[in-house]
């Protein structure tokens, strides 16, 4: 059972929430439309700046001593490598609005950077689930595009299933004895919130 909450846990890692949030916006809007090429584009330069760039800064930081768990459940260790995803979080919203991303897509990322901004400060003191506010975020985009009708088939679904997999995550989480039940509550009430105001903003 651990080793099964250990590989979910990693799958769906914080760092590759706002790369399955773009794949997901371009499979399931108007977005779908968009060239094959320019889709890939956007979902890997997604990928690189907010998943792989902090990745590899984190195993840099553990090399050098200043990061003792690459999996950051130390509470102490977790400021650094949390300002270098923010700032790859807003380079990436920089990157969408360069490409003419829509308003509500770097909205996602800058919800995406406003709840990690806060779980760094809370950190100092708390420990607030970053996996859980990832999925929390998740969870806001899909039902944003669901209920704004930005969908171009049928998504309901999706949104559901993004419900289901964010108590998955949630559950592994508790499983692997990473953090409380209030933790998980926390970060996903935060994560959904930043990221619903933020693409609801426009609106």
């Amino acid at each position: 059972m651990n080793r099964f909450a250990s590989i979910i846990s990693a799958v769906f890692s914080p760092l590759f929430i706002p790369t399955y949030g773009v794949g997901l916006a371009l499979l399931t809007t108007t977005l779908y439309y968009v060239t094959p090429a320019a889709k890939w584009h956007v979902l890997l330069t997604t990928l690189a700046t907010t998943g792989m760039i902090p990745l590899i800064a984190i195993y840099l930081l553990s090399r050098i001593g200043r990061v003792t768990d690459i999996g950051l459940n130390e509470r102490r260790e977790r400021t650094l490598p949390y300002l270098i995803s923010l700032a790859c979080y807003l380079g990436c919203a920089g990157y969408l609005v360069t490409v003419h991303s829509p308003a509500w897509l770097t909205m996602f990322m800058v919800g995406g950077a406003a709840a990690l901004t806060v779980t760094m400060i809370v950190n100092f003191w708390w420990k607030i689930s970053a996996h859980a506010a990832g999925m929390g975020g998740l969870v806001a985009l899909m039902i944003h595009i669901v209920a704004r009708g930005l969908n171009v088939w049928e998504t309901e679904w999706v949104a559901m299933a993004a419900i289901i997999v964010a108590g998955l995550v949630c559950s592994c989480r508790l499983i692997l004895h990473r953090h409380t039940l209030g933790q998980l509550a926390a970060g996903f009430t935060l994560g959904f919130l930043a990221v619903f105001l933020a693409t609801d903003f426009n609106y």
